[in-house]
């Protein structure tokens, strides 16, 4: 038997009421106050009506309220990723932020899938939020490879094979050229 059991807040969001879906949210941050979650959940909420500002400081409350929390800091990380429109590593979106917040979420639990996978994403992508060009790619390449000891899949398999054909190491033993490199 498998139970689902929407969310009130994500369920008025889905269906394009986000003054409610937020009002749902600030009821349940009342109710339960010490609860990092519900700080994250209405992130998630407000990065979805394009309010991406206010969603950061809720994140930020949540790993306050929880600093040794995993979630909160992989939610805080995820949440830094977006610009203060909503929109995905553009603008001003927080690379250093989201780095160093998934990188402390790593840190207490090295494991934690959610982080790795969040920390390989933005470790690939520069200040400016372009794809490969002046990112961290042998940092990614290492969370990537993390992420398929983990979970071996063909979604992380392939992820790690797009970073180590852009940094070029798609030669056996890593003996490939840099991007863009001639011999």
């Amino acid at each position: 038997m498998h139970i689902k059991i929407e969310q009130t807040a994500f369920a008025l969001s889905a269906a394009g009421k986000p003054r409610e879906a937020v009002a749902e949210c600030e009821r349940q941050i009342a109710l339960h106050p010490k609860e990092a979650l519900h700080h994250d959940q209405l992130s998630t909420i407000l990065l979805r009506a394009g309010i991406g500002e206010a969603a950061r400081r809720e994140a930020r409350k949540a790993v306050a309220i929880a600093p040794g929390d995993v979630d909160a800091l992989v939610a805080l990380g995820w949440t830094l990723r977006f610009d203060t429109l909503g929109r995905p590593y553009t603008y001003d979106w927080d690379r250093a932020g989201a780095i160093a917040a998934l990188q402390q979420a790593r840190k207490l639990d090295s494991k934690h899938l959610g982080a790795i996978e969040t920390l390989a994403q933005v470790l690939e992508r520069d200040a400016a939020g372009r794809l490969f060009e002046n990112a961290d790619l042998p940092a990614a390449i290492e969370a990537w490879r993390a992420a398929l000891a983990i979970d071996k899949t063909d979604e992380h398999a392939l992820a790690l094979a797009k970073v180590l054909v852009w940094s070029g190491q798609f030669c056996r033993g890593g003996e490939g050229r840099a991007h863009g490199e001639r011999r």
